[in-house]
């Protein structure tokens, strides 16, 4: 999502006015056109410091006992897991990539060293 389109929802939203402030700060502090992840991730927490005030206002607490808490958190800590695996194995996609491209590369140089000497050698017998 591009920051003027983030903005506008922003003000669209009934959301409290120093957590809108506090998300403008980081919006317009964020470079170039697009949210950054980190951005993102900063704006994730000022909002879930908003819910949290909000609950502790109203005296609810989570009861990490509490069965349906614990199903939760378990489907969140295994949906993450995924995520970090599927993450791991994409970076080792990468990595093996860039290997190969340099490699590539690597033998592009010595291709073209042997142009270069034959060339050389070529001129010098002409």
């Amino acid at each position: 999502m591009n920051k003027a389109d983030y903005i506008a929802q922003l003000r669209a939203s009934d959301i409290d006015s120093l957590l809108k402030d506090k998300i403008m700060e980081l919006v317009n502090a964020n470079e170039g056109e697009e949210l950054s992840f980190d951005t993102t991730e900063k704006i994730k927490d000022v909002l879930q410091g908003g819910l949290d005030a909000i609950f502790a206002k109203e005296g609810i607490e989570l009861d990490q006992n509490d069965p349906e808490v614990k199903a939760a958190t378990e489907t969140f800590e295994a949906e993450m897991d995924k995520v970090e695996k599927d993450l791991a194995e994409d970076v080792e996609l990468v990595n093996d990539s860039l290997n190969q491209l340099e490699k590539a590369a690597a033998d592009l140089d010595v291709i073209a060293e042997e142009v270069k000497t034959d060339e050389v050698r070529s001129q010098l017998n002409s």
